[in-house]
């Protein structure tokens, strides 16, 4: 078994443990990569299909004005 991202686009839509990547992306009629601990993810984590790497998602810092 394997822990795989299921992907709309090039953003992680779910993640998902299956024995078969292939008939699980027949199956459910997705794409599907597989996380690993040298290449993690997380829901809406994007994946760089040219390197092979997942990027976790961009936090844009605000300032709050507390008085």
């Amino acid at each position: 078994m394997a822990n795989y991202a299921m992907m709309s686009g090039n953003s992680v839509s779910n993640i998902i443990v299956a024995d078969d990547k292939e008939a699980t992306e027949a199956a459910l009629n997705c794409t599907l990569i597989e996380i690993t601990a040298e290449n993690p993810a997380g829901m809406g984590w994007t994946y760089d299909f040219e390197t092979g790497k997942f990027n976790p998602p961009v936090v844009e810092e605000t300032n709050a004005d507390t008085e």
